[in-house]
C-alpha cells in the first residue's frame, strides 16, 4: 500500500469518527450538556439538584426513551400540521406542565403519564388529521395553545389536577365554549358533544338471566357495613328496579392498566327508567336513565367492589366515554365535571364553573 493511499484512509477514518462524535447520542428534545430545567437536570442526573428531585438510573432511562418517542412523534406531526404555530404554541404549555410536574413532586403529578398521555395524543392526531374547516376550527378551540377561557377552571390550580392532559385541557375549553355563563342545563349533552368524543359499544343483557348480578350491584351499593335489615333492603329495592324497569348493559375494556396492565375489565352499567328525568342517555337512543357503572367478574356473577372503589371512589355514576381513543370515566354535574383515567388511580382533574359560584356568592 503506497503512502498517498495510506494517508486517504487514516483520513477517512478520522472523518468518520468526527462524524460519529459530533452526532447526538440520542434523539431526545433537549442536550443533557445544556441541561437547564428542572426536569432536564433531573432526567441528566444532575447531582446538584435537591434529593428529593433525584431519580434512579432505571427511570431516568425510561423517561429518556419516553422523550424520544414524544419528540419524534411531536416533529412528524408539526411537519404536517394546520397549524404550526398553534401546535408550537400547544406544546410549549405541554413543556410548562412538564417543569411543573417536575417541579412539585408533593402534588398528585406523575410526569410517565403526562408524555404517554402526550404520545398517544400526537399518534391520534397524526392518523385523524382535520380535513374540514369546521373540524379544524374545533381542533383550534380545544387545542392547549389556545386560551382556555375564565368561567370554567381547574378547582384546584396550585396543584397538577390536569394541568397538560389533553382532556382536562380540552373539557376546560369547552365547556367555557359551550356555556360562558351560568351552570348547564344538560351537563351530560355539554360532555357528550365535544368534538374527539365516542361512544362505547355496550353489549345489552338480559336482566331476566342476570338478576343475581343486579343483586348484587344493590348490595354493593349499600354503605352501611351492617348486617342487620341488609336482605329487606335488596328485596325492597329489586322490587322497586323490576317496577321501573332496571337495564343492565355489559362491555369489556381496558380501564384500569396500573391494576392489571393488559387484561380488560368487565364494565356493568345499570340503569333505571326514570319519566321526566334529565339523566343519562342510555345506550338505546332517546331512553332517559339513571345509572351506575361496576367493575364485574368475567363470569358476570360478582362485582368487584374493591376495583371500582379504587378506580371511580364513590363516582360511580360518571360515563365512560372515549376521547381521542383512549376510555375515561367523566362525571358531569351542575358546576362542571371530573376526569378520571385508566392510566391514575384517582382524578385526573375537577372542572368547577367559578362564575356561577361568584355569582351565588353575589346573591
Amino acid at each position: 500500500m503506497n503512502e498517498l493511499v495510506r494517508k486517504r484512509i487514516l483520513a477517512l477514518i478520522v472523518c468518520t469518527a468526527w462524524v460519529i462524535c459530533l452526532a447526538p447520542a440520542q434523539a431526545t428534545s433537549f442536550d443533557c450538556a445544556r441541561a437547564r430545567s428542572v426536569f432536564e437536570r433531573m432526567v441528566c442526573g444532575d447531582e446538584r439538584l435537591d434529593e428529593s428531585l433525584q431519580l434512579g438510573e432505571d427511570l431516568r432511562k425510561e423517561l429518556l426513551k419516553l422523550d424520544e418517542e414524544l419528540n419524534a412523534a411531536y416533529r412528524e406531526v408539526l411537519s404536517k400540521h394546520f397549524d404550526p404555530e398553534l401546535l408550537k404554541r400547544e406544546q410549549r404549555v405541554w413543556l410548562a406542565a412538564r417543569e411543573r410536574c417536575a417541579r412539585e413532586m408533593n402534588v398528585p403529578c406523575n410526569v410517565f403519564h403526562l408524555y404517554r398521555d402526550r404520545i398517544d395524543n400526537l399518534r391520534y392526531d397524526l392518523a385523524h388529521p382535520p380535513h374540514t374547516n369546521a373540524e379544524r376550527e374545533a381542533a383550534r378551540l380545544l387545542s392547549m395553545g389556545s386560551p382556555p377561557g375564565d368561567n370554567f377552571a381547574t378547582s384546584r390550580p396550585a396543584t397538577f389536577k390536569g394541568y397538560g392532559m389533553e382532556i382536562c385541557e380540552a373539557l376546560v375549553r369547552w365547556l367555557n365554549h359551550t356555556t360562558p355563563k351560568g351552570t348547564m342545563e344538560c351537563s351530560r349533552c355539554v360532555v357528550r358533544s365535544m368534538p374527539g368524543i365516542g361512544e362505547p359499544a355496550w353489549q345489552k343483557l338480559d336482566t331476566r338471566q342476570h338478576e343475581g348480578l343486579f343483586a348484587k350491584i344493590i348490595e354493593a351499593g349499600i354503605t352501611d357495613p351492617g348486617e342487620k335489615g341488609r336482605p329487606e333492603i335488596i328485596r325492597k329495592r329489586l322490587e322497586a328496579a323490576r317496577s321501573q324497569g332496571y337495564k343492565l348493559w355489559m362491555l369489556k375494556e381496558d380501564v384500569y392498566q396500573n391494576h392489571r396492565k393488559g387484561e380488560p375489565e368487565t364494565i356493568v352499567l345499570y340503569a333505571l327508567n326514570m319519566k321526566n328525568f334529565r339523566g343519562e342517555l342510555s345506550p338505546e337512543e332517546g331512553e332517559r336513565v339513571w345509572g351506575s357503572v361496576w367493575i364485574a367478574t368475567d363470569e358476570l356473577r360478582q362485582i368487584d367492589k374493591e376495583t371500582t372503589t379504587r378506580l371511580l371512589g364513590a363516582s360511580r355514576y360518571a360515563m365512560l366515554l372515549y376521547y381521542k381513543g383512549q376510555p375515561y370515566f367523566i362525571g358531569p354535574d351542575m358546576n362542571g365535571a371530573f376526569v378520571k383515567s385508566r392510566r391514575f388511580s384517582g382524578t385526573f382533574c375537577n372542572i368547577d364553573n367559578f362564575g356561577a359560584e361568584s355569582e351565588r356568592r353575589q346573591k
